[in-house]
């Protein structure tokens, strides 16, 4: 009898531990359908990490050329006389110990003289011609005025706040305003001391090289000037939310899986790489939003979803 008993318990125990289990089961796969369905609803995200990085970024900027170096030519001391002939004009390319004009000085004394050769004492290219023929001149008359282009100077307009970035000597890309064509330049020369003007930027004055002549002075161009920043943390112009005069961006808690929209500083704009630099608000390690921040709230549980489309 005992033994009949036992064997009943036992099997009691069976069942109830089959029971036991099959409840168990479907608990467990109840609470995953629920915790699916419940991620379902909360809205996918992807985040980036915060991290400092050295970068270059570049500054657009206008300017216009202007020859390096002019010069006035007037007669020699004791030369005075009429103007006979002039051989050339504005815009003509001369070499040194070239026939400019030819002065009469017959008219001048009774004596007879030589005509007197007025030769250009440089290379360049004539910008002015201050006299014209029948013009009496003497040692102070300014006759012409040369401009040496085999090497110009570009005066551009830079902001205030890159100035104290600047240095003798560093790269600058010059470019037509129609984009065929770019030299290399240096800067030759910055002022220290921003413009108290505020409607008009710090200028800085870039040399070029220009010895096939291909460039004019007097034309407008465009400068673009490289800086080198270093621990700089940058992120996506597309990560910030403006509202209000202020920027903000969400950052996400792993820990607790949610979202927290925090105001930021930012500084510099890096319009060609799509990214703002960050002063204060983000610490590094921290994660950020880079898709679906406009369409979470503030404290809001969501769900991280990777590049490759698995939910964290």
């Amino acid at each position: 009898m005992n033994q009949k008993k036992v064997y009943i318990f036992s099997i009691l125990i069976v069942l109830m531990s089959i029971v036991f289990i099959i409840f168990y089961k479907k608990k467990e796969e109840k609470s995953k359908k629920y915790k699916k369905l419940f991620q379902s609803q909360l809205r996918n995200i992807e985040i980036e990490k915060v991290v400092y990085r050295n970068t270059n970024f570049r500054v657009s900027c206008s300017g216009r050329i202007y020859p390096n170096s002019e010069f006035h030519i007037t007669p020699d001391i004791q030369s005075r006389g009429i103007v006979e002939k002039i051989f050339l004009y504005e815009g003509a390319k001369v070499s040194k110990g070239k026939v400019l004009m030819v002065l009469n000085q017959e008219f001048i004394s009774n004596e007879s003289f030589n005509p007197y050769k007025v030769r250009s004492p440089y290379s360049g290219v004539i910008s002015d011609v201050h006299v014209e023929l029948g013009d009496k001149v003497n040692s102070q008359t300014r006759l012409f005025s040369i401009v040496d282009i085999r090497r110009l100077k570009v005066k551009i307009d830079i902001p205030e706040k890159y100035l104290n970035r600047v240095k003798k000597g560093q790269k600058v890309i010059i470019s037509l305003e129609d984009n065929k064509k770019s030299f290399i330049g240096k800067v030759d020369y910055y002022s220290p001391v921003p413009s108290f003007n505020k409607r008009k930027p710090s200028q800085v004055i870039v040399l070029i090289n220009n010895s096939n002549f291909e460039l004019n002075s007097g034309i407008f161009v465009d400068a673009t000037i490289f800086f080198e920043k270093k621990n700089l943390l940058l992120i996506p112009m597309t990560s910030i939310i403006y509202e209000s005069n202020s920027y903000s961006v969400f950052v996400y808690d792993r820990k607790k899986k949610k979202v927290f929209l925090r105001e930021i500083k930012v500084g510099n704009v890096m319009y060609n790489e799509g990214k703002v630099e960050v002063l204060d608000g983000l610490t590094e390690g921290e994660f950020f939003l880079t898709r679906g921040q406009f369409m979470v709230f503030d404290e809001e549980s969501v769900n991280v979803v990777n590049y490759n489309g698995n939910i964290e």
